[in-house]
């Protein structure tokens, strides 16, 4: 492919702070003040030394309208993090359980279809990629 690749800071995965490099059971164990009160507040939450899921939201949606505007006529790929995707969708989708719930896996693909300032989720999550194909024997 010749397609250009262009890295903007606003795509990065959220700032977790103190949370950094701990597994949700660490945060549990070390922090459970701190994750009880990341529960009651979704968006506002700010983790200590990091950022709040607003945050988040708001660079994702800055890149994304700002993209729209260069590219409104081809396709484009964006790579995320699955905090950012996961924010973003919520912002241009509207909130629902589904996505609140929803199990992004590394490497998963989301597509979104846009026409006449509408979105369309296309594809959600998918991972046809990851799915394990049966052995030949012929070989043997």
């Amino acid at each position: 492919h010749d397609l250009p690749l262009n890295q903007d800071a606003r795509l990065r995965e959220q700032n977790l702070g103190i949370f950094q490099g701990l597994t949700h059971e660490q945060h549990r164990e070390k922090y459970p003040e701190l994750v009880e009160a990341m529960y009651r507040d979704y968006w506002g939450f700010t983790f200590p030394e990091g950022e709040n899921r607003g945050q988040v939201r708001d660079r994702a949606l800055a890149f994304w309208k700002e993209m729209i505007e260069q590219d409104s006529q081809g396709e484009t790929a964006v790579v995320l993090h699955g905090g950012t995707i996961r924010v973003l969708l919520m912002q241009l989708l509207g909130p629902s359980r589904e996505l609140d719930h929803l199990k992004l896996l590394n490497t998963s693909i989301t597509t979104l279809g846009w026409e006449k300032e509408k979105i369309q989720l296309i594809e959600l999550a998918q991972i046809p990629h990851l799915q394990q194909t049966p052995q030949s024997t012929d070989a043997l």
